[in-house]
């Protein structure tokens, strides 16, 4: 079954969104991007969001429900289009158009058998990081552009009450790409914590999650947040610090979309691989995305 593809268009009370991020090589360019669809009974609609990271600054654009199609593989709201080859967003002062090449795509899903449980979120990391090169017109005036994608998807009924959620891929070592997740994951009846962390190097998907006994532990130092995940002889440090937050909009119960959510694109993370206390990764970046929602986890 498809990663990409729609997951709950004819369910109540949901909703579905996918989320792109696009960094140029300059690092003139910081934004993601979101489009997504509510089935909330109150209140359908379509919407997109778009988080300038540089400017610390959101927009939310509604649209009727009927905007939304998935066909041919792709992602359609208004004019805005997302496939695994293309994406292109338009609004009143941005127009971005995009073709993807040399993508990683995680061969397994990053939640692994959890996404079949009866959880109210559910996360799948689409692309962890591919080249995007294409025209980006900004006041009238175009360029051409190259830089990172990645592009990941979240649907259910709500966002969890506590969670994280950190992505990089422009670190000082270009081998290195990282997507980690976590939080107390709703269910039905019980809100157990649940987390997942994809890192790759050299072309190795490292993978530490709840479902393969690694072992977490985590300190909010009040300036940074520290992670520390164990498998076996591996260890990977994950230090997060400079995290300055903007609000964007996301769903809380049955996909109503009054949530406030609190994202950076510019948080600094630091990554340390060990095995066997052998470093093999030890990585900074600059242009983080991270989200810090609640306390201890």
């Amino acid at each position: 079954m498809s990663l990409f593809g729609l997951k709950t268009h004819h369910k109540e009370n949901r909703f579905e969104g996918w989320y792109v991020r696009f960094q140029d090589v300059q690092k003139t360019f910081n934004q993601a991007f979101i489009l997504a669809f509510t089935n909330y009974v109150e209140d359908r609609h379509t919407f997109t969001q778009r988080f300038d990271g540089l400017k610390q600054k959101a927009t939310y654009d509604r649209y009727d429900r009927e905007a939304f199609s998935f066909q041919d593989d792709t992602v359609c709201i208004g004019p805005q289009k997302l496939s695994l080859n293309t994406f292109h967003y338009q609004d009143e002062t941005l127009t971005l158009s995009l073709k993807l090449n040399q993508t990683v795509r995680p061969k397994k899903s990053a939640m692994s058998f959890l996404r079949f449980l009866p959880l109210e979120c559910f996360q799948e990391v689409i692309v962890l990081d591919g080249v995007a090169e294409g025209t980006l017109t900004e006041a009238g005036q175009s360029r051409e552009v190259q830089g990172k994608i990645y592009i990941e998807k979240t649907y259910g009924r709500r966002f969890p009450q506590q969670w994280f959620w950190l992505q990089a891929q422009q670190f000082d070592d270009p081998s290195v790409r990282l997507s980690f997740a976590g939080g107390s994951v709703p269910t039905f009846k019980f809100r157990p914590f649940g987390f997942f962390c994809l890192l790759e190097t050299q072309g190795n998907i490292y993978r530490f999650a709840t479902y393969n006994r690694t072992r977490f532990h985590q300190v909010d130092l009040g300036d940074s947040v520290v992670f520390t995940l164990r498998k076996g002889k591996f260890q990977a440090r994950i230090v997060v610090s400079e995290h300055d937050p903007t609000a964007l909009v996301g769903p809380s119960d049955f996909g109503q979309m009054n949530r406030e959510v609190f994202e950076s694109l510019t948080a600094y993370v630091t990554v340390t691989l060990t095995h066997h206390h052998q470093t093999l990764v030890h990585a900074s970046s600059s242009w983080a995305g991270f989200e810090w929602m609640g306390q201890q986890l």
